[in-house]
């Protein structure tokens, strides 16, 4: 198995998600799931694992949304998926062509949905799942990728109407249709999105119907035989490879992107492969200046995602635990965040906490301290915003 870091993972690849899809199977055999995950944990590589391995009974179909900004964009992606499960049995989605041939007043041929079409992408939507169903011999499931960055895409590119509408036309159709199941896959949290809806006066609760989930860092064991077969791939060679590995998975928090990254260095640096290489390199990931690593993106989406009243609020709180010796309560963290900004609002520092939890930056302990999920944010985050300890 060779290092590569942001590429395609072979199914037989990945390693360590095993019980998690098992348990992912089993919840879809009565409702749909979202799966939310920090970037870089394999959340992509698991879902394409179990398009490619489905038990019997399963039909998946997997749709990658982050460039989708549209409805009639995302309309026209689950069209060409429908007709490609259709054509298998040499149908069409005839009610979804027909309508559209309605709808442009001439008899539709191509792949493209024409634009005056646009009004009118619930309709459409709801025609789709109808020509599908009306074939479907088995459970259907969609995997939708990024879908949190596709709502957020058209809340910024259309309005916030519409991506509510959109979330409100899907819970109503795999309610309506038992023989379909939807996985919403992201790295930004869905409920932080709905969060950004409800500012504008959405009031529903589109994803109560679905089990979540939160995919981990791997496990230790996990992330040290995927260290080892990446060293073994690369020809790595070192007195104590179990050693080494095991160096590898704890400075990288057992993220397999990162462990990829680590590994796929050493190989190409061909320095000796000792503990003290592998602090190097995490380190140099971490301070890089061009960001291979993408770091950068911690600082980054608090902008595009956090209101400007929320802002400040976050980078104060990030800041003063950065700065902490181990976790902090409440009361420590909106001390720090007083002495920064001028503010006695412990409501909005409460919701940016929420916010900052269901994001993957912190987690709270069950004593109900606070503290960064991910040792290496923690790291990354000092030293890009020159925190000392």
């Amino acid at each position: 198995m060779r290092a590569n870091p942001g590429g395609t993972i072979e199914p037989a690849d990945v390693i360590g998600r095993d019980a998690l899809i098992a348990d992912l199977w089993r919840d879809l055999e009565r409702r749909s799931v979202v799966l939310s995950s920090e970037r870089r944990m394999g959340k992509t590589c698991t879902i394409r694992k179990m398009t490619a391995e489905p038990p019997p009974g399963r039909l998946p179909i997997f749709h990658d949304l982050e460039a989708l900004r549209t409805p009639l964009e995302f309309v026209e992606g689950v069209f060409h998926d429908v007709e490609g499960y259709l054509s298998r049995f040499q149908r069409a989605a005839a009610g979804t062509r027909k309508l559209l041939a309605h709808l442009s007043g001439a008899e539709f041929h191509g792949v493209k949905i024409p634009e005056i079409a646009a009004a009118h992408w619930k309709e459409l939507l709801a025609r789709l799942v109808e020509d599908l169903v009306e074939h479907l011999d088995c459970t259907l499931v969609f995997f939708w990728d990024e879908f949190p960055l596709m709502i957020h895409n058209i809340q910024e590119k259309e309005g916030a109407e519409e991506a509510t509408q959109l979330l409100d036309l899907l819970r109503s159709l795999r309610q309506m249709n038992p023989r379909i199941r939807m996985v919403y896959t992201g790295s930004i949290g869905l409920q932080n999105v709905i969060t950004s809806l409800k500012r504008n006066g959405y009031a529903n609760e589109p994803i109560n119907d679905m089990a979540r989930y939160s995919l981990p860092p791997l496990a230790l064991p996990d992330a040290k035989e995927l260290a080892q077969r990446l060293l073994e791939g690369e020809g790595i060679q070192t007195h104590d490879p179990d050693s080494l590995a095991r160096t590898i998975a704890e400075a990288t928090d057992c993220i397999p992107y990162l462990i990829h990254h680590t590994v796929n260095k050493m190989a190409v640096d061909d320095g000796k492969p000792t503990p003290e290489a592998v602090e190097g390199i995490v380190l140099g990931g971490l301070t890089d200046a061009d960001d291979a690593w993408d770091m950068r993106h911690y600082r980054t989406r608090i902008d595009r995602y956090y209101s400007p009243e929320e802002t400040p609020f976050a980078l104060g709180i990030l800041d003063v635990l950065a700065g902490s010796g181990g976790p902090l309560p409440f009361a420590r963290v909106f001390n720090g965040v007083k002495s920064q900004i001028e503010t006695e609002d412990k409501e909005l520092a409460t919701h940016v906490l929420d916010l900052l939890l269901g994001d993957h930056y912190l987690v709270q302990e069950s004593g109900g301290d606070y503290r960064f999920q991910f040792p290496i944010v923690h790291r990354w985050w000092r030293l890009h915003r020159g925190i000392g300890s």
